[in-house]
């Protein structure tokens, strides 16, 4: 696959989707690859539409977690690790490792908190400062940057955050990666599962 181009396999795979017919007339035809930054206004305008549509079919709690290329193995381990807690979340991207814009999915995923259809967030970039200072744009999102327990206890019970932002250059790819169990723990601190 060429750098920048997104299969349409990803799009229906992950969202399953009802598309509008002209966007369906337009970019999603059987193995056609069309340019990211030629649809991402349009796609997204739409995965926005999506989330509202579903938002009420979810529990109270659910979050959501996106990340760019670089966060996109933790963003991984982390859903792994949130699915085996039984935590329900909804990932808005994105789904594989190929370049793509960190600010789409960080006005997604605060876009949809700001509105109120969900109530928390995890975004993860190579170093969250990026997600964090985009995700800080919304109106009534409040992004922390964390980068150990601390951060997260303090971002949660003072500063009332709502999202949090990790940056995924500390973690290798070893499953046994003690930065995971860090990231576990911030994870358990950030959602209520311990104190």
């Amino acid at each position: 696959m060429q750098p920048n181009l997104v299969p349409n396999s990803i799009v229906y795979y992950y969202f399953k989707i009802d598309w509008p017919k002209t966007f369906k007339e337009k970019y999603l035809h059987e193995q056609v690859y069309f340019k990211y930054d030629q649809i991402k206004d349009e796609l997204y305008f739409y995965l926005t539409r999506y989330l509202e549509t579903i938002a009420p079919n979810f529990a109270e709690g659910t979050i959501l977690i996106g990340s760019d290329h670089a966060g996109f193995g933790l963003k991984n381990y982390l859903s792994d690790y949130l699915t085996t807690k039984k935590v329900q979340f909804v990932d808005c991207g994105c789904y594989t490792d190929e370049s793509c814009d960190y600010p789409d999915i960080a006005h997604l995923v605060a876009r949809s908190i700001s509105k109120k259809l969900f109530s928390k967030g995890i975004l993860i970039c190579k170093t969250g400062n990026g997600m964090q200072m985009t995700a800080n744009r919304h109106e009534s999102i409040r992004a922390a940057l964390c980068c150990d327990e601390n951060d997260v206890r303090y971002a949660k019970e003072n500063l009332k955050a709502n999202i949090i932002a990790l940056g995924s250059r500390c973690c290798t790819d070893d499953i046994f990666c003690v930065e995971h169990v860090l990231m576990e723990n911030m994870l358990d601190i950030f959602l209520g599962n311990t104190l």
